[in-house]
């Protein structure tokens, strides 16, 4: 009688034991919260391991917390977005609910992944051949023989070389935007700086793309990074360039912050050419209170609320600007308070201030808001293409192509190319907002005017 109610148990403990395993791997949802859908994707990898993408919004490999994992249920929080999921295999599918600040929406998940669509990303074969290669930033300085921001860093890169390269052909070096992103500088599906290199190399022209330190395989201390230290690395890169006596002019294409390292490299004589994709001109304080303007504008905060905010953001970059000893990661809490007691922010606002400050420590960003691209911008010999999005919400295109206007000199200007386009954004995918919101769902990795345009205007420039 023993023996077979163990036999029994056993029996039923086998399907639990298998409804278990099978909540292991990738389950995919579409959450809809009022007009808006959102594509979902937990990946179960074990009972203490779970992880949530939103692909649409970019954002990947977010952080769970496992509440509970039974054999056929699941219940985890996304601390960091206030939020949580609970649901119950049922059949084929686990039927659940979502919730997020009070609010709850159901959220059914089936078995796979989101495969976003990048029409644009290259596939093999390629008729140009590609070179991994590695340079090194000493961290030293060569005048002064003093260690520099940022220290030492091995570089890692894909060399491209078009089809037929001869010696003394052109070369770009592509530098990302802010942030450590890979040599692709890839983001939300989208892989731009493959793209370009692709569209270049099958129209002649070489480049050097790298990962940034601390990325993929390249070395480096991230926690020291500044706008500085990432103009040292893309200098590393030319000089490496240089060594292999195989090119000729050499430019810089760089993104966002890219561009403004593109700057600073040409006023040091360093680059032949510059090509800015959206590379603020306008000092880089300024630049981020016009960025959150726009942003919350779009979002559809009105102006009264926009401003209020603005005032506020100013106060605290101020605040750290003037060296003062209070750490803003310490109590960011009372530093709020503090600084913007006269003004009524609403709570939501509020709370992404203080999420604000204490970011604002980091020597990246502090190298940012003190740097006025002005100052190398007017020391500029070489031909300049700026270009921005006119609905680019992280870099306004009329403030700062205005500014290059004022402040390149005559002789530059005559040779250079400022351009905005009608309804791009910051990645230069044609967009209805310009709103980050949108960069993941959006097919199209760059404009093909955009490639275009950059194509000739290397081709036309490196023959002068």
């Amino acid at each position: 009688m023993k023996k077979k109610r163990l036999m029994s148990l056993l029996l039923i403990l086998i399907p639990l034991l298998t409804s278990a395993q099978d909540l292991k791997g990738a389950w995919k949802g579409l959450l809809e919260v009022g007009p808006a859908k959102l594509n979902i994707v937990f990946h179960i990898h074990d009972d203490n391991n779970v992880t949530m993408d939103s692909p649409d919004q970019g954002a990947m490999e977010l952080p769970t917390k496992v509440v509970c994992m039974q054999e056929d249920s699941i219940s985890v929080t996304m601390p960091r977005l206030g939020a949580q999921y609970a649901g119950k295999l049922v059949g084929e599918e686990i039927n659940g609910t979502f919730s997020q600040m009070g609010h709850s929406f159901p959220l059914i998940l089936k078995r796979g992944e989101i495969k976003m669509n990048r029409p644009q990303t290259p596939q093999p074969p390629f008729e140009y051949t590609t070179q991994e290669v590695v340079f090194h930033n000493k961290g030293i300085d060569a005048k002064t023989g003093l260690p520099t921001e940022g220290g030492e860093a091995w570089l890692g890169g894909t060399l491209t070389y078009p089809k037929g390269f001869k010696t003394g052909m052109p070369v770009i070096l592509m530098v990302t935007g802010s942030g450590q992103q890979n040599r692709d500088e890839e983001l939300m599906g989208h892989k731009p700086f493959l793209v370009i290199a692709d569209y270049l190399a099958r129209h002649g022209i070489a480049t050097l793309r790298y990962d940034d330190r601390g990325v993929g395989k390249s070395t480096g201390n991230m926690a020291m990074i500044t706008l500085q230290s990432n103009m040292l690395d893309a200098e590393a890169g030319i000089d490496y360039l240089k060594s292999t006596k195989k090119f000729g002019k050499i430019g810089v294409l760089g993104h966002s912050e890219g561009g403004i390292i593109s700057y600073m490299l040409a006023a040091r004589g360093k680059a032949d050419f510059v090509v800015s994709l959206a590379g603020p001109v306008l000092p880089g304080d300024s630049v981020l209170l016009m960025q959150n303007r726009d942003l919350l504008t779009a979002a559809g905060l009105d102006k009264d609320n926009v401003e209020k905010y603005a005032t506020a953001l100013s106060r605290v970059f101020k605040y750290r600007m003037s060296e003062q000893k209070m750490k803003f990661s310490d109590k960011p809490e009372s530093l709020v308070p503090m600084l913007t007691m006269d003004i009524a922010l609403l709570p939501e606002l509020r709370k992404n201030l203080i999420e604000t400050v204490k970011m604002v420590d980091s020597p990246w960003l502090v190298s940012y808001l003190k740097y006025d691209p002005a100052t190398d911008i007017r020391k500029i010999n070489s031909p300049v293409m700026l270009i921005i999005g006119d609905n680019d919400k992280q870099v306004n295109a009329t403030a700062n192509i205005q500014a290059a206007e004022n402040i390149l000199p005559k002789a530059v200007k005559a040779k250079s190319l400022l351009k905005a386009y009608p309804t791009l954004n910051h990645l230069f995918q044609p967009s209805e907002t310009g709103s980050p919101g949108e960069y993941a769902k959006i097919e199209t990795t760059i404009s093909e005017e955009v490639l275009d345009d950059i194509t000739s205007w290397i081709i036309k420039t490196a023959k002068q």
